[in-house]
């Protein structure tokens, strides 16, 4: 597992100990074990990450995810929303692809 929300995640989490992370995913589990793999203090970190499952093609899945930050930390109460979604695989293979062909 790679990309910018994973790195990310994994920087707020060491950087800023103020700050709770909260990532979605289609796969939790697998997410929360990327974002704290080989992390110094796994356990300390952890306490301060929450990943929850959304599939951004299922309604039912936001409106979950929604809820359960709503719960957890009151409405309104989010200070920084990141929207990091999308695959990047051989970037050559697309670039002569028109956006309608890309979405196939």
């Amino acid at each position: 597992m790679e990309g910018i929300g994973l790195g990310l995640a994994r920087h707020i989490l060491r950087h800023d100990p103020q700050l709770v992370v909260v990532a979605t995913s289609r796969s939790p589990r697998e997410t929360q074990a990327a974002i704290l793999k080989d992390q110094e203090d796994e356990e300390t970190l952890s306490k301060r990450l929450r990943v929850l499952n959304l599939d951004v093609t299922k309604e039912d899945t936001i409106q979950s995810a929604r809820e359960q930050v709503e719960d957890e930390f009151g409405k309104g109460n989010i200070k920084c929303l990141f929207n990091i979604s999308g695959i990047v695989s051989h970037i050559e293979e697309y670039s002569n692809a028109s956006y309608s062909q890309k979405k196939q």
